[in-house]
């Protein structure tokens, strides 16, 4: 048995923790991940595609109506900062696409 939840499950408890959510903040808005190379990833417990999928067009565990709360997707960036040839960081090594 996986230690990790699967992906029929995380839609579950996404869907009843977005609606306990809204039910006290009603403006709240949702997003289920934060992507980063998600398409390099297979072994990843949770199939990201299948749960926007499940937002767009699934049941929703906690309602029964079509579809949950899926307002924004955001993406991370992450640098690894190289030491130019004095020791230094190199600031185009940190954020290169803020530059």
């Amino acid at each position: 048995m996986s230690a990790f939840v699967k992906t029929e499950e995380f839609c579950k408890h996404y869907d009843i923790t977005t609606n306990t959510i809204k039910e006290i903040l009603p403006g709240a808005k949702f997003s289920h991940f934060n992507a980063s190379m998600l398409h390099k990833i297979p072994e990843l417990p949770i199939d990201t595609y299948k749960v926007v999928k499940h937002c767009a067009s699934g049941k929703n565990y906690a309602t029964g109506e079509t579809g949950s709360p899926f307002d924004f997707a955001s993406v991370s960036y992450y640098s690894i900062p190289f030491l130019d040839d004095k020791g230094k960081i190199n600031g185009w090594t940190v954020c290169p696409l803020t530059r």
